[in-house]
């Protein structure tokens, strides 16, 4: 079992041309599989999560937004105690106490203790009512990519050392750990992100529930 990966690089680059100036071809990829004993639906996996959606459309590179905005004005005033019964509407749809702190006469309410940071802040007048909510991903991004790819590449690195493979051989094992673990991480994280931009969306409609009553 030596030489399986790296013979499996060679022999596929001649086949395939996969051992170019633009790398290996996927099929070679999936070759390269199957002679390590890999399963090469994850392959197929990764690669379509990686070219799916392009550069610059779509939900980008990490496969989804890293923070959430919505904002919205009601044409209405608020007394002391709807502000505290607002407060109480916020709390509820997001299941945390949070923190209130007064921002150049408006009032904040902030997430304390998590990951993700969620912020929302309430200005008044006499005339409106403006709300802004926003979501701060970047902390919860950092670990939802972190941990898939740091593990693809430790087993990747344990896969090459129990088959004894050469240097290319182990090269090509850890590319493709490390690509599906670029692939696993951006499925998490679309669906991470896509759920945290239904909560923005549900907490600001249950706002403007409220505040159009």
């Amino acid at each position: 079992m030596q030489d399986r990966a790296d013979g499996a690089a060679r022999s596929r680059g001649g086949a395939d041309g996969g051992l170019s100036s633009n790398g290996l071809s996927l099929q070679a990829v999936r070759d390269i599989a199957e002679e390590v004993g890999l399963d090469t639906k994850f392959i197929d996996q990764a690669a379509a999560s990686l070219l799916h959606d392009p550069p610059g459309k779509g939900p980008g590179l990490l496969g989804g937004a890293i923070t959430h905005q919505v904002s919205d004005t009601f044409a209405r005033t608020l007394s002391q105690a709807q502000r505290v019964e607002l407060l109480d509407v916020i709390r509820e749809s997001l299941h945390h106490p949070g923190e209130i702190r007064d921002v150049m006469g408006g009032i904040e309410w902030r997430a304390v203790g998590q990951v993700s940071r969620t912020t929302v802040t309430i200005h008044s007048d006499d005339e409106s009512v403006s709300i802004r909510v926003f979501s701060d991903l970047s902390g919860l991004a950092t670990l939802t990519w972190l941990a898939p790819i740091v593990s693809s590449l430790v087993v990747g690195g344990l896969v090459a050392g129990a088959l004894q493979a050469t240097v290319l051989g182990s090269f090509a094992i850890v590319g493709i750990a490390g690509a599906v673990g670029v692939g696993t991480a951006r499925t998490i994280w679309a669906a991470t992100t896509k759920f945290f931009r239904r909560r923005t969306e549900r907490l600001r409609e249950e706002i403007a529930l409220y505040l159009n009553r």
